[in-house]
Protein backbone atom coordinates (compact mmCIF):
# COMPACT_ATOMS: atom_id res chain seq x y z
CA UNK A 1 0.00 0.00 0.00
CA UNK A 2 2.80 2.47 0.81
CA UNK A 3 5.25 2.44 -2.06
CA UNK A 4 8.71 3.97 -2.03
CA UNK A 5 9.82 6.61 -4.55
CA UNK A 6 6.30 7.31 -5.71
CA UNK A 7 3.28 9.41 -4.71
CA UNK A 8 1.01 6.66 -3.42
CA UNK A 9 -2.38 5.88 -2.03
CA UNK A 10 -3.07 5.52 1.64
CA UNK A 11 -6.21 3.66 2.65
CA UNK A 12 -8.18 2.61 5.60
CA UNK A 13 -11.64 1.77 5.73
CA UNK A 14 -15.29 4.43 3.91
CA UNK A 15 -17.08 8.47 3.45
CA UNK A 16 -19.12 11.21 1.81
CA UNK A 17 -19.06 13.79 -1.11
CA UNK A 18 -16.32 15.69 -3.71
CA UNK A 19 -13.81 19.18 -5.02
CA UNK A 20 -11.92 22.22 -3.88
CA UNK A 21 -9.17 23.48 -1.43
CA UNK A 22 -6.39 25.98 -1.27
CA UNK A 23 -2.70 26.60 -1.44
CA UNK A 24 0.76 27.29 -0.18
CA UNK A 25 1.80 30.86 0.47
CA UNK A 26 3.98 32.34 -2.21
CA UNK A 27 5.83 35.62 -2.73
CA UNK A 28 3.89 37.78 -5.16
CA UNK A 29 3.78 41.11 -6.99
CA UNK A 30 0.97 43.19 -8.48
CA UNK A 31 1.44 43.24 -12.25
CA UNK A 32 -0.73 44.43 -15.11
CA UNK A 33 -2.69 41.20 -14.93
CA UNK A 34 -3.13 41.19 -11.15
CA UNK A 35 -1.33 38.91 -8.71
CA UNK A 36 1.78 37.25 -10.08
CA UNK A 37 3.68 34.70 -8.05
CA UNK A 38 7.39 35.45 -7.90
CA UNK A 39 10.36 33.58 -6.52
CA UNK A 40 11.77 35.18 -3.37
CA UNK A 41 15.54 34.86 -3.20
CA UNK A 42 16.32 35.48 0.48
CA UNK A 43 13.29 34.13 2.38
CA UNK A 44 13.22 30.41 3.13
CA UNK A 45 10.17 28.35 4.12
CA UNK A 46 11.67 26.70 7.18
CA UNK A 47 8.64 24.51 7.87
CA UNK A 48 5.10 23.78 6.77
CA UNK A 49 2.57 21.88 8.90
CA UNK A 50 -0.56 21.13 6.87
CA UNK A 51 -3.76 19.52 8.22
CA UNK A 52 -6.48 18.51 5.74
CA UNK A 53 -9.97 17.33 6.67
CA UNK A 54 -13.53 17.69 5.40
CA UNK A 55 -14.57 20.49 7.80
CA UNK A 56 -11.27 22.35 8.06
CA UNK A 57 -7.91 22.97 6.47
CA UNK A 58 -5.21 24.38 8.71
CA UNK A 59 -1.64 25.26 7.78
CA UNK A 60 1.22 26.75 9.75
CA UNK A 61 4.38 28.05 8.09
CA UNK A 62 7.65 29.31 9.49
CA UNK A 63 9.70 31.62 7.27
CA UNK A 64 13.22 32.99 7.82
CA UNK A 65 14.94 35.78 5.93
CA UNK A 66 18.48 34.55 5.35
CA UNK A 67 19.64 37.81 3.82
CA UNK A 68 21.26 40.80 5.53
CA UNK A 69 18.42 43.29 5.04
CA UNK A 70 14.65 43.29 5.70
CA UNK A 71 12.54 41.95 2.85
CA UNK A 72 9.11 43.45 2.24
CA UNK A 73 7.03 41.62 -0.34
CA UNK A 74 3.47 40.69 -1.16
CA UNK A 75 2.53 37.26 0.12
CA UNK A 76 -0.18 35.61 -1.95
CA UNK A 77 -2.38 32.63 -1.15
CA UNK A 78 -4.10 31.35 -4.33
CA UNK A 79 -7.17 29.19 -3.92
CA UNK A 80 -7.76 26.30 -6.29
CA UNK A 81 -9.62 27.43 -9.37
CA UNK A 82 -13.39 26.96 -9.46
CA UNK A 83 -14.54 25.75 -12.88
CA UNK A 84 -18.18 26.88 -12.89
CA UNK A 85 -19.03 24.76 -15.93
CA UNK A 86 -17.80 21.63 -14.18
CA UNK A 87 -19.39 22.64 -10.87
CA UNK A 88 -22.73 22.95 -12.62
CA UNK A 89 -22.66 19.19 -13.26
CA UNK A 90 -22.77 18.13 -9.59
CA UNK A 91 -23.75 19.01 -6.05
CA UNK A 92 -21.59 21.49 -4.18
CA UNK A 93 -21.16 21.58 -0.42
CA UNK A 94 -20.75 25.24 0.56
CA UNK A 95 -19.34 25.62 4.08
CA UNK A 96 -21.43 28.73 4.84
CA UNK A 97 -23.99 31.07 3.26
CA UNK A 98 -21.49 33.94 2.92
CA UNK A 99 -21.45 34.26 -0.86
CA UNK A 100 -18.33 36.46 -0.86
CA UNK A 101 -16.25 34.06 1.25
CA UNK A 102 -18.04 30.82 2.21
CA UNK A 103 -14.72 29.39 3.40
CA UNK A 104 -14.24 31.77 6.33
CA UNK A 105 -10.61 32.32 5.36
CA UNK A 106 -8.50 33.63 8.26
CA UNK A 107 -4.80 34.43 8.50
CA UNK A 108 -2.50 35.24 11.41
CA UNK A 109 1.11 36.42 11.38
CA UNK A 110 3.07 35.81 14.57
CA UNK A 111 -0.21 35.21 16.38
CA UNK A 112 -1.86 38.46 15.25
CA UNK A 113 -4.80 38.58 12.83
CA UNK A 114 -4.18 40.05 9.39
CA UNK A 115 -6.89 41.28 6.99
CA UNK A 116 -5.77 40.16 3.52
CA UNK A 117 -7.02 41.68 0.30
CA UNK A 118 -8.76 39.51 -2.30
CA UNK A 119 -8.23 39.48 -6.04
CA UNK A 120 -11.00 37.69 -7.92
CA UNK A 121 -10.82 36.98 -11.65
CA UNK A 122 -13.02 35.25 -14.18
CA UNK A 123 -11.05 33.38 -16.84
CA UNK A 124 -12.05 31.54 -20.02
CA UNK A 125 -9.35 29.57 -21.86
CA UNK A 126 -6.65 31.62 -20.15
CA UNK A 127 -8.26 34.99 -20.99
CA UNK A 128 -9.40 37.37 -18.25
CA UNK A 129 -13.11 38.06 -18.84
CA UNK A 130 -13.82 39.78 -15.53
CA UNK A 131 -14.50 43.14 -17.18
CA UNK A 132 -16.97 41.56 -19.64
CA UNK A 133 -18.99 40.05 -16.81
CA UNK A 134 -18.90 43.20 -14.71
CA UNK A 135 -20.04 45.31 -17.67
CA UNK A 136 -22.99 42.97 -18.18
CA UNK A 137 -23.87 43.06 -14.48
CA UNK A 138 -23.05 39.38 -13.94
CA UNK A 139 -21.46 38.40 -10.62
CA UNK A 140 -18.02 36.80 -10.91
CA UNK A 141 -17.97 34.99 -7.59
CA UNK A 142 -19.35 31.74 -6.19
CA UNK A 143 -22.50 30.39 -7.94
CA UNK A 144 -24.90 30.14 -5.02
CA UNK A 145 -27.31 32.35 -3.07
CA UNK A 146 -28.85 34.86 -5.51
CA UNK A 147 -26.21 34.20 -8.17
CA UNK A 148 -28.52 32.69 -10.78
CA UNK A 149 -31.32 35.18 -10.06
CA UNK A 150 -28.88 37.97 -10.86
CA UNK A 151 -27.77 36.21 -14.05
CA UNK A 152 -31.38 35.77 -15.16
CA UNK A 153 -32.14 39.43 -14.53
CA UNK A 154 -29.77 40.81 -17.18
CA UNK A 155 -31.04 41.60 -20.66
CA UNK A 156 -31.15 39.09 -23.50
CA UNK A 157 -28.80 41.28 -25.54
CA UNK A 158 -26.15 41.16 -22.79
CA UNK A 159 -26.52 37.40 -22.42
CA UNK A 160 -26.17 36.94 -26.18
CA UNK A 161 -23.04 39.11 -26.18
CA UNK A 162 -21.50 36.94 -23.44
CA UNK A 163 -22.45 33.80 -25.36
CA UNK A 164 -20.78 35.16 -28.50
CA UNK A 165 -17.54 35.41 -26.51
CA UNK A 166 -18.08 31.86 -25.13
CA UNK A 167 -18.30 33.17 -21.57
CA UNK A 168 -21.72 31.56 -21.10
CA UNK A 169 -23.76 28.90 -22.86
CA UNK A 170 -27.45 29.51 -23.51
CA UNK A 171 -29.76 26.54 -24.04
CA UNK A 172 -31.60 27.12 -27.37
CA UNK A 173 -35.10 26.22 -26.17
CA UNK A 174 -35.16 27.12 -22.48
CA UNK A 175 -32.74 30.07 -22.61
CA UNK A 176 -31.15 28.66 -19.48
CA UNK A 177 -27.74 30.21 -18.94
CA UNK A 178 -24.69 28.15 -17.97
CA UNK A 179 -21.51 29.80 -16.71
CA UNK A 180 -18.40 28.76 -18.66
CA UNK A 181 -15.78 30.75 -16.79
CA UNK A 182 -13.34 29.73 -14.09
CA UNK A 183 -13.09 31.77 -10.88
CA UNK A 184 -9.55 32.45 -9.64
CA UNK A 185 -9.37 33.82 -6.09
CA UNK A 186 -6.11 34.99 -4.51
CA UNK A 187 -5.70 36.45 -1.03
CA UNK A 188 -2.67 38.67 -0.54
CA UNK A 189 -1.05 41.07 1.90
CA UNK A 190 2.23 42.92 2.34
CA UNK A 191 4.67 41.24 4.70
CA UNK A 192 8.07 42.28 6.06
CA UNK A 193 10.61 39.58 6.91
CA UNK A 194 13.36 40.91 9.21
CA UNK A 195 16.78 39.32 8.68
CA UNK A 196 17.40 36.18 10.76
CA UNK A 197 13.98 36.20 12.43
CA UNK A 198 11.36 33.44 12.20
CA UNK A 199 8.00 34.76 10.96
CA UNK A 200 5.05 32.43 11.56
CA UNK A 201 2.06 32.52 9.20
CA UNK A 202 -1.12 30.51 9.90
CA UNK A 203 -4.27 29.99 7.81
CA UNK A 204 -7.55 28.26 8.55
CA UNK A 205 -10.61 27.85 6.35
CA UNK A 206 -13.37 25.41 5.42
CA UNK A 207 -12.95 23.86 1.96
CA UNK A 208 -15.64 24.13 -0.69
CA UNK A 209 -16.62 20.63 -1.73
CA UNK A 210 -18.81 18.96 -4.29
CA UNK A 211 -20.40 15.57 -4.04
CA UNK A 212 -21.07 12.49 -6.06
CA UNK A 213 -21.29 8.73 -5.69
CA UNK A 214 -18.66 6.08 -6.22
CA UNK A 215 -19.63 3.74 -9.00
CA UNK A 216 -17.80 0.45 -9.31
CA UNK A 217 -17.26 -0.53 -12.94
CA UNK A 218 -14.77 -3.25 -12.09
CA UNK A 219 -12.15 -0.57 -11.71
CA UNK A 220 -8.49 -1.51 -11.58
CA UNK A 221 -5.63 0.77 -10.48
CA UNK A 222 -4.71 1.07 -14.16
CA UNK A 223 -8.18 2.21 -15.28
CA UNK A 224 -8.46 4.63 -12.35
CA UNK A 225 -5.09 6.16 -13.26
CA UNK A 226 -6.66 7.23 -16.58
CA UNK A 227 -10.14 8.11 -15.31
CA UNK A 228 -10.92 11.85 -15.38
CA UNK A 229 -12.57 11.76 -11.94
CA UNK A 230 -10.15 9.51 -10.08
CA UNK A 231 -6.75 9.71 -11.79
CA UNK A 232 -5.27 12.18 -9.27
CA UNK A 233 -5.69 10.05 -6.14
CA UNK A 234 -3.23 7.18 -6.70
CA UNK A 235 -5.90 4.59 -5.93
CA UNK A 236 -4.12 1.23 -5.71
CA UNK A 237 -5.33 -2.34 -5.27
CA UNK A 238 -5.30 -2.06 -1.49
CA UNK A 239 -7.55 0.97 -1.73
CA UNK A 240 -9.96 -0.85 -4.03
CA UNK A 241 -10.04 -3.80 -1.63
CA UNK A 242 -10.91 -1.45 1.24
CA UNK A 243 -13.69 0.20 -0.79
CA UNK A 244 -15.20 -3.15 -1.76
CA UNK A 245 -14.99 -4.37 1.83
CA UNK A 246 -16.87 -1.28 2.96
CA UNK A 247 -19.50 -1.80 0.27
CA UNK A 248 -19.89 -5.42 1.36
CA UNK A 249 -20.30 -4.41 5.01
CA UNK A 250 -23.03 -1.91 4.09
CA UNK A 251 -24.75 -4.53 1.94
CA UNK A 252 -24.65 -7.10 4.74
CA UNK A 253 -26.04 -4.66 7.30
CA UNK A 254 -28.82 -3.14 5.22
CA UNK A 255 -29.61 -6.07 2.89
CA UNK A 256 -29.45 -3.78 -0.13
CA UNK A 257 -26.79 -2.21 -2.35
CA UNK A 258 -26.17 1.36 -1.20
CA UNK A 259 -23.57 3.49 -2.99
CA UNK A 260 -20.68 5.10 -1.20
CA UNK A 261 -20.34 8.83 -1.65
CA UNK A 262 -16.99 10.51 -2.14
CA UNK A 263 -15.37 13.79 -1.21
CA UNK A 264 -12.56 15.39 -3.23
CA UNK A 265 -10.27 17.86 -1.43
CA UNK A 266 -7.41 19.66 -3.17
CA UNK A 267 -4.56 21.82 -2.01
CA UNK A 268 -1.97 23.71 -4.07
CA UNK A 269 1.50 22.66 -2.91
CA UNK A 270 3.72 23.65 -5.83
CA UNK A 271 3.76 27.36 -4.89
CA UNK A 272 6.00 26.29 -2.00
CA UNK A 273 8.78 26.22 -4.59
CA UNK A 274 8.63 30.03 -4.89
CA UNK A 275 10.71 30.58 -1.75
CA UNK A 276 14.44 30.17 -1.30
CA UNK A 277 15.43 26.51 -1.55
CA UNK A 278 13.29 23.53 -0.57
CA UNK A 279 10.82 23.41 2.32
CA UNK A 280 13.03 22.61 5.31
CA UNK A 281 10.51 20.49 7.23
CA UNK A 282 7.16 19.46 5.77
CA UNK A 283 4.39 17.61 7.61
CA UNK A 284 1.06 16.61 6.10
CA UNK A 285 -1.79 15.22 8.20
CA UNK A 286 -4.88 13.91 6.42
CA UNK A 287 -7.94 13.19 8.56
CA UNK A 288 -10.56 10.93 6.94
CA UNK A 289 -13.19 11.85 9.53
CA UNK A 290 -14.43 8.43 10.71
CA UNK A 291 -12.63 5.13 11.35
CA UNK A 292 -14.60 3.24 8.70
CA UNK A 293 -14.10 5.83 5.97
CA UNK A 294 -11.70 5.11 3.12
CA UNK A 295 -9.11 7.72 2.12
CA UNK A 296 -6.60 7.85 -0.69
CA UNK A 297 -4.01 10.40 -1.75
CA UNK A 298 -0.66 10.37 -3.48
CA UNK A 299 2.24 10.31 -1.07
CA UNK A 300 5.42 8.61 0.00
CA UNK A 301 6.35 7.25 3.43
CA UNK A 302 2.83 7.75 4.78
CA UNK A 303 2.07 6.31 8.22
CA UNK A 304 -1.16 5.89 10.17
CA UNK A 305 -1.02 8.19 13.20
CA UNK A 306 -4.48 7.63 14.70
CA UNK A 307 -7.89 6.02 14.10
CA UNK A 308 -8.66 8.56 11.34
CA UNK A 309 -5.35 10.28 10.56
CA UNK A 310 -2.40 9.65 8.26
CA UNK A 311 0.89 11.54 8.28
CA UNK A 312 3.58 12.18 5.68
CA UNK A 313 6.78 14.00 6.63
CA UNK A 314 9.57 15.29 4.40
CA UNK A 315 12.87 17.10 4.92
CA UNK A 316 14.32 19.58 2.41
CA UNK A 317 11.40 18.88 0.11
CA UNK A 318 10.35 20.53 -3.14
CA UNK A 319 6.78 19.53 -4.08
CA UNK A 320 6.37 18.70 -7.75
CA UNK A 321 2.62 18.02 -7.60
CA UNK A 322 -0.40 19.43 -5.82
CA UNK A 323 -2.36 17.45 -3.25
CA UNK A 324 -5.60 15.64 -4.10
CA UNK A 325 -7.43 13.65 -1.42
CA UNK A 326 -10.45 11.41 -1.92
CA UNK A 327 -12.53 10.17 1.04
CA UNK A 328 -15.32 7.65 0.66
CA UNK A 329 -18.14 6.88 3.09
CA UNK A 330 -21.50 5.23 3.41
CA UNK A 331 -24.03 8.05 3.18
CA UNK A 332 -26.70 8.68 5.81
CA UNK A 333 -26.25 5.34 7.59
Amino acid sequence: MIKANRWIAVMAAAIMMAPATKANDSAAAIGAGGIELRQQGDVRMVSEDLYVSRPKIRVRYEFRNEGQSPVTTLVAFPLPELDLAAMGEGDIGWPSDNKEDPTGFKVQVDGKSVSPKLERKAVVNGKDVTADLQAAGVPVNYPFGDFWDRVKSISRAKVDALEAKKIVFVAPETREVQALWTVKNTYYWEQTFPPGKIVTVEHTYAPVVGGSFWYDEKFTPETLAKHDLFKDFCIDQGTLNAIRAREAAVRAKHKVDLPLSYLDIRYILKTGRNWKGPIGSFKLTVDKGAPDNVVSFCGEGVTKSGPTTFVMQKTNWEPDADLAVIILAAQNL
